[in-house]
């Protein structure tokens, strides 16, 4: 058996070369190059990567590092996978289609609303902090309207 230390390295490189379409699917490929992981470590190296869930051209979810070629180009597909967009006074919440939100979160990120802090995703909610409750309406508004909302 290899190091566990050692089993990120070969997840990068399998994610940068083709990708996968579950945390399985890595599970098979790593043991297939001497290393014995479960699921959690798996997802805990997935986290550390950066690695975000797309959607291929066929439609098929799959595992990804982050670069610039992932941010779909067509805003309309977009709208497809965000369910639902609320706020209180001082966070806004974006419910997404199940395994949609890293996604969405990293389009957000990329955002030119102005005042979004940051994005923190999970499986399909991610919260959207602001610099200010004053702009809070019209971020909202402006993110209503870029995903049809």
């Amino acid at each position: 058996m290899r190091q566990q230390s050692t089993a990120l390295e070969v997840l990068r490189e399998i994610l940068a070369k083709k990708g996968a379409g579950t945390q399985e699917d890595l599970r098979t490929e790593l043991e297939k190059q001497g290393f014995e992981v479960n699921q959690s470590t798996i997802s805990r190296n997935l986290r550390k990567l950066g690695a975000i869930k797309i959607f291929n051209p066929s439609g098929d979810a799959c595992y990804k590092l982050p670069d610039e070629e992932v941010l779909p180009a067509v805003e309309s597909s977009l709208s497809d996978l965000v369910i639902e967009i609320v706020h209180n006074d001082t966070l806004i919440v974006i419910h997404t289609r199940p395994g949609s939100a890293s996604l969405i979160a990293r389009n957000l990120d990329h955002f030119d609303a102005g005042n979004i802090l940051g994005t923190i995703a999970g499986d399909d909610t991610i919260f959207v902090a602001i610099s200010s409750g004053r702009s809070l309406k019209r971020i909202v508004s402006e993110l209503k309207k870029f995903f049809g909302k």
